[in-house]
């Protein structure tokens, strides 16, 4: 449900960016997309979900830790994977627009990365919770998320200079290559 929702507010960014440069809104692949601001369209949506799903994971420890009622926890679940997977839908989209060419390439990557840090706070998470306990643990690793969010300032800052560099780099590979 996440992944859905995600998809719609990420095309309405991607309508809204391109009305205000005024750039046609079905085109949305390749060398179409060299001058559009598309870190702009895709950022400007990953910001709610996401620190929704960090303070999300915080409440989750202390209502742990509290014993609540098992419905209690149950929602704040809900609500953390539904905040939590439309963030990773808004990621990967951003990804497959900065690398049209090999989308399959850029899932494998972003999934791998994924389960080895799903995998490490795994391991680590029962070490964590037996020094400090259950709320502050999930304490931790909502503010550790919520670092991660902070990356995504000079992503949004200088993510149009890099895809450039990164263009005219490209470019000039395939014209070394049509050269030999």
């Amino acid at each position: 449900m996440g992944s859905i929702v995600a998809g719609k507010f990420l095309d309405s960014s991607f309508k809204k960016v391109a009305r205000e440069i005024g750039h046609p809104p079905d085109q949305r692949r390749g060398d179409a997309l060299r001058n559009f601001p598309i870190e702009k369209a895709r950022l400007q949506v990953i910001w709610i979900p996401s620190l929704i799903g960090a303070c999300c994971i915080v409440v989750w420890g202390w209502i742990l830790q509290q014993r609540t009622h098992l419905s209690v926890p149950l929602i704040i679940l809900f609500i953390t994977g539904f905040m939590i997977s439309g963030a990773m839908t808004m990621q990967q989209t951003l990804l497959i627009d900065l690398y049209p060419q090999s989308p399959a390439t850029v899932t494998a990557a972003l999934n791998l990365c994924r389960c080895l840090l799903s995998a490490a706070g795994t391991s680590a998470i029962q070490y964590i919770i037996d020094g400090i306990g259950l709320g502050w643990s999930y304490t931790l690793v909502g503010l550790i998320v919520m670092a991660f969010i902070l990356t995504l300032f000079p992503l949004l800052k200088w993510g149009p200079k890099w895809r450039e560099e990164r263009f005219v780099r490209n470019e000039r590979k395939k014209q070394e290559q049509q050269e030999k």
